[in-house]
């Protein structure tokens, strides 16, 4: 099956999902990607310390109180940065299965990439999905050995908001993975809808 832009005739709506208005769903939501924060963050913690030379040479730090606001910055640099990497991911997975330009956006609570004009296969939606969630942390962790600790440092906080923000999209792929491989998808960027055959 191929993403397209005509619904087959075949096919019912089976379920839609809006996240932009359900509190209840954002709640519980917001709450996993808590958890997945702190687990996510001890791992690629973990990681940067036996990946990083830096680690095992560096001394104590000290902070001041110019150091302390250098390190916010990087930090809400290092978040737009990495909100803007995973939603081009997704748009880059959307433009390899529809072969037209995805259209992105930012609600109060998350930033979204869609392809609103395309029903999408669920093996080829989950690809979409997984992808920023696999991606990041392989070029992540690939780079520890080889950056200064401050680099690493940022690197370990943008992989744990890159997981933590995921917690949407794993969110989806888990509901994909109960529906049946001709499932399409169409998605609207704050929600989505799965059609089945009829």
């Amino acid at each position: 099956m191929r993403a397209t832009t005509s619904l087959p005739g075949t096919y019912t709506t089976e379920y839609s999902l809006t996240l932009s208005n359900n509190l209840g769903l954002n709640i519980k939501l917001n709450l996993a990607g808590l958890v997945l924060f702190i687990a996510s963050g001890y791992a690629f913690l973990v990681a940067a310390i036996h990946l990083s030379p830096d680690f095992t040479r560096s001394g104590s730090v000290y902070l001041d109180g110019w150091t302390i606001l250098e390190g916010l910055v990087v930090a809400l640099g290092a978040l737009v940065l990495t909100g803007i990497v995973h939603e081009a991911i997704h748009g880059f997975f959307f433009w390899i299965f529809t072969k037209k330009r995805p259209i992105y956006g930012f609600k109060v609570i998350f930033a979204y990439a869609a392809a609103p004009d395309f029903y999408i296969p669920r093996n080829q939606f989950l690809l979409v999905g997984i992808a920023p969630f696999v991606i990041i942390p392989l070029i992540g962790l690939a780079l520890m050995p080889f950056v200064p600790l401050a680099v690493v440092l940022t690197l370990v906080f943008m992989l744990t908001i890159n997981a933590a923000g995921a917690i949407g999209d794993l969110y989806i792929i888990g509901l994909l993975l109960t529906k049946p491989a001709q499932t399409l998808i169409r998605d609207f960027g704050d929600g989505m809808t799965f059609y089945r055959p009829a």
